[in-house]
């Protein structure tokens, strides 16, 4: 699978974990590994310095959904 279709489909199953429930303990796991999925990319950057493209999605999916 390349990277677009991957991050789409991460980003789908991401935001509708998001929108769930506070008290939904499988909504907090999934959450939780996305966070150390994200982490794992947290120092490696482009060639032009940028954060990872995995980072720079799971972000801006995140901030979509809250505002």
């Amino acid at each position: 699978m390349e990277h677009p279709a991957f991050m789409n489909s991460f980003n789908k199953v991401l935001h509708t974990f998001l929108n769930r429930d506070d008290g939904d303990e499988c909504a907090t796991r999934f959450l939780k590994f996305v966070g150390l999925f994200v982490a794992s990319y947290g120092e490696e950057v482009t060639e032009d310095g940028s954060s990872h493209p995995v980072v720079e999605s799971v972000f801006s999916e995140i901030l979509s959904v809250c505002y």
